[in-house]
């Protein structure tokens, strides 16, 4: 509906999947550790996490809001909307930033972080399958599925999950 955030398809998370392989190795990486640590982070950063994320890969939000019936959904798009107009590239570095604010600069060290990496020189696309990052694919605050381990050298499969969609 017009006033509402599209949901994603079940094939989104494939194209979630193709826009983050084409990311610089960081920032995947910066999105795997935040997934992974998606319960650890208090809601005020993750929905920062949340628009920075949206506006590296997608751009600017939709212009037409969720109804107030759908909090978890406005409160999102309000997140995603106050980064308008912002660079990807800057939407990429502040997001960096903000993991590193979060994590006390210890994140590159996390094993989904290395993981990330790990996926990304293995399969030569960066392809991180669940690693998606923080609340991509879904709308759902609570729907993560775990970071799989590459299988036979390319990247775990599944939903474009992560910290909150």
């Amino acid at each position: 509906t017009p006033a509402s955030i599209p949901m994603r398809s079940r094939n989104a998370s494939s194209t979630v999947n193709l826009l983050l392989a084409a990311q610089p190795l960081e920032f995947r990486r910066a999105a795997a550790y935040s997934a992974a640590r998606k319960a650890a982070i208090p809601m005020q950063k993750r929905l920062k996490l949340y628009a920075l994320y949206k506006q590296a890969l997608e751009g600017d939000a939709p212009e037409a809001a969720p109804s107030w019936a759908q909090i978890i959904e406005l409160a999102k798009h309000a997140a995603w909307s106050a980064v308008r107009g912002l660079p990807a590239d800057t939407a990429r570095l502040r997001y960096v930033d903000a993991v590193d604010e979060i994590s006390g600069g210890t994140w590159r060290s996390h094993p989904a972080a290395i993981l990330a990496g790990e996926a990304s020189a293995s399969t030569g696309d960066g392809d991180l399958g669940a690693a998606a990052g923080p609340l991509s694919g879904r709308v759902s605050i609570s729907s993560t599925p775990p970071i799989q381990p590459p299988a036979g050298g390319g990247g775990g499969g599944g939903g474009g999950g992560g910290v909150g969609e």
